[in-house]
């Protein structure tokens, strides 16, 4: 199954002052990503937020921004036993960054497979290729906060739901729990962390 690339994205109308005013075309052709990628008609991330898989250079669009990251660091440690010692002494062995957020999804096409398009293809970069593949990278483009960080998504827990019994029964919202795990190219130094 391929990533859907819009031939023409609909955009809906804007209201101002409880008003009803189209884009024009101009508009529009700002609005929309350049690339290509799995956009929608509503949102409010003005297409700034998005998932980009590195080698394809496919993304996806964040419908909505999201209400939290949590974005922990762990430090693996081995405890070396000395004879006589209360505590044990602590070795550094080597650490993680993880990522997680939840995302939100709401149908907008008429035939309703937007929704579940966009969980698959999000599930499709946890796997390899074949045995020949490799895994996925991606990079999390989120204002200034990642960017320069490559990722790899360790879990997608999609919870679909709203189902369109007129369009075969494809959901029309999905809520998309997603884990993160840093897989920097170089070894980060602690100068490479701090702002």
């Amino acid at each position: 199954m391929g990533v859907f690339i819009p031939t023409e994205v609909r955009l809906r109308d804007a209201l101002v002052n409880a008003q009803k005013i189209p884009f024009s075309e101009t508009e529009q052709k700002q609005t929309i990503p350049n690339n290509g990628g799995l956009s929608y008609n509503f949102g409010t991330t003005e297409h700034q937020i998005y998932i980009l898989e590195l080698e394809t250079g496919e993304r996806l669009e964040a419908q909505f921004v999201p209400d939290v990251i949590s974005a922990p660091r762990d430090a693996n440690l081995t405890e070396i036993m000395v004879v006589a010692r209360n505590h044990p002494k602590l070795h550094y062995v080597n650490g993680k960054d993880t990522l997680t957020m939840t995302l939100e999804f709401y149908s907008d096409e008429p035939s309703r497979k937007d929704v579940f398009r966009k969980v698959q293809w999000l599930k499709s970069l946890t796997m390899n290729n074949g045995f020949q593949g490799k895994y996925r990278n991606v990079s999390l483009v989120f204002g200034e906060m990642y960017k320069n960080e490559i990722w790899v998504i360790q879990s997608v827990r999609p919870n679909l739901s709203n189902f369109d019994s007129e369009n075969g029964f494809y959901p029309l919202r999905a809520t998309v729990l997603l884990n993160f795990i840093l897989d920097p190219e170089k070894n980060l130094l602690i100068s490479d962390v701090r702002l």
